[in-house]
């Protein structure tokens, strides 16, 4: 398993918390993936190198959200 998906795993899980589903709604492990692959190009795209056009990228997350 990658860091990100451990990460997007954990973020998952705290959705469903009934606390925080009036807010954000019903927020899936799947929806999370689609996310990054809609973002970056790739669920892993903050982990490894992966295609973008004709060369191969890896996106940088900022040190603090």
């Amino acid at each position: 398993m990658t860091p990100t998906a451990a990460r997007l795993q954990l973020i998952a899980e705290m959705c469903q918390h009934p606390s925080i589903t009036p807010f954000i709604g019903d927020v899936s492990l799947d929806d999370l993936k689609q996310w990054l692959r809609e973002e970056l190009g790739h669920e892993d795209a903050l982990d490894d190198f992966h295609p973008r056009g004709p060369i191969r990228s890896q996106a940088y997350a900022p040190e603090t959200l």
